[in-house]
């Protein structure tokens, strides 16, 4: 749900005008979400799903749900590819490289899948394994006879796929502050035992490491940088960050309108100059988890 700070950026970069400045676009998790929804030019549609579709209900996220507290499924079947669907012709079509990272269930390694290389229902699966993370959704998803999942636990920030791209220049949106570094605590230890069981050694090594590999690019990034020109919009006000697990859609909707006010000031647009969409629907999520008829 913290991805929303993400997305709402990339709102801001289309209504300003500059989302056609570049050549390729990365995404992780909800990030290959937005990349996805921007280069397909939906991405104000693609944003309101967070405060209009997951929020206010539990469908999506229900942390006592033993079978996973995230429904992945909810997401994907209801929003992404029905409610408002991604335009994945689009994407497929879409001169720009879009990005998505994944981790290898075998072997724990990262792999980029990319629109370049995709059918429109490959790419969906791509998204939908960079999206799913073990200790909350059991989906593995299937591309080409190999078993993929949480894009975070080998490439939280996809800066290395753009180095290797030959990319000049990074323009990098982060959904964290710049003091943030994540932790793995004893709990979330002795809960992936449970959860993580089944997958393989390697994968449970690239989750054991995920931490430190995220901390490095952070690091790196706020610090000596790498070696080329990189603008970095970050949330500062650790209140407008909202929680991976908020479900309150005004909470939301002011986290999104952070974001938008941040991106105008660093590109000196004038206040107000980009907004958020909203669906007929308005603000509250169908109840029955169904986008209708």
């Amino acid at each position: 749900m913290r991805g929303i700070l993400g997305s709402a950026a990339a709102v801001a970069l289309d209504q300003l005008g500059i989302a056609g400045s570049f050549d390729a676009m990365y995404g992780t998790s909800a990030g290959g979400l937005t990349v996805a929804y921007l280069a397909a030019g939906q991405i104000a549609y693609g944003t309101s799903i967070y405060y209009q579709n997951l929020a206010g209900h539990t469908h999506f996220i229900d942390p006592w749900r033993l079978s996973g507290p995230m429904d992945v499924g909810f997401l994907f079947d209801q929003w992404i590819t029905k409610g408002k669907a991604l335009d994945t012709d689009a994407v497929i079509a879409s001169p720009v490289r879009i990005g998505v990272a994944t981790t290898d269930a075998a072997d724990g390694a990262a792999r980029v899948f990319d629109n370049r290389e995709l059918t429109g229902p490959e790419f969906v699966a791509a998204l939908r394994a960079s999206a799913s993370m073990p200790l909350f959704s059991n989906n593995r998803e299937i591309i080409r006879g190999r078993e993929y999942n949480d894009g975070f636990l080998a490439a939280a920030l996809p800066v290395d796929a753009a180095l290797a791209d030959g990319c000049t220049h990074m323009l990098v949106l982060p959904t964290s502050t710049p003091e943030t570094r994540d932790a793995v605590g004893l709990v979330e230890r002795i809960y992936a035992l449970f959860r993580m069981g089944d997958y393989s050694p390697a994968f449970r090594d690239a989750f054991a490491r995920r931490a430190v590999l995220y901390n490095a690019i952070v690091d790196r990034l706020y610090g000596p940088g790498y070696g080329i020109p990189t603008l970095i919009v970050a949330p500062r006000d650790p209140a407008t960050v909202p929680s991976n697990r908020e479900t309150d859609p005004d909470v939301l909707v002011a986290a999104a309108e952070a974001s938008l006010r941040r991106m105008e000031r660093v590109f000196d647009a004038a206040p107000g100059s980009t907004k958020l969409y909203f669906a007929p629907e308005g603000l509250v999520a169908y109840p029955d988890g169904k986008p209708g008829t």
